[in-house]
């Protein structure tokens, strides 16, 4: 929204995608309650960084290695990088991902492919 002549769209994965689940839906994170519906290794995420263990995600780092980093260790990889899966759950005034995202556009007007 800031940048619309730089930015014509976003791509997230699972990060963060809540607003569209169910599609189209535009509903706001119902904090920690949700936690429990996601996927393992989101909720796994979340644990790491909440708690700044790392040792919570040796088995998606195990398999990050063999199938993405050919088996590189790399030293970026640890609890804190579960910080998106936390905010997937945020839904406090000022801190839904959506709404920090673009402060200014109601999540009413998103739109979604």
């Amino acid at each position: 929204y800031k940048y619309p002549g730089l930015v014509k769209s976003v791509i997230s994965f699972d990060i963060g995608s809540d607003p569209v689940d169910p599609l189209g839906s535009k509903k706001r994170a119902t904090g920690d309650a949700m936690i429990p519906t996601l996927e393992d290794y989101q909720q796994n995420n979340i644990k790491a960084y909440r708690t700044n263990d790392a040792s919570i995600l040796s088995t998606v780092k195990t398999a990050m290695q063999f199938l993405i980093w050919n088996n590189h260790n790399p030293k970026f990889f640890g609890a804190r990088t579960g910080w998106p899966y936390n905010c997937i759950v945020l839904n406090g005034t000022g801190e839904e991902m959506a709404e920090r995202l673009a402060p200014n556009v109601p999540l009413s007007q998103w739109k979604f492919d």
